[in-house]
């Protein structure tokens, strides 16, 4: 997020809420299979690196 500029309200489109991007973030709460792949489709992160957070 730092190296792009991205802050949360950015990701609100890949994980539904301010909160739930806070969640996630804080690894309270895992990545689900419908936002590892609009992440890798869209912002081209690598689909083995968010199964391994």
């Amino acid at each position: 997020m730092e190296e792009d500029g991205l802050k949360k309200k950015d990701l609100v489109e890949y994980f539904v809420s301010v909160s739930r991007v806070s969640v996630v973030l804080n690894r309270k709460r895992q990545l689900t299979l419908e936002m590892i792949r609009k992440i890798h489709n869209e912002m081209r992160v690598s689909a083995e690196t968010l199964l391994a957070v």
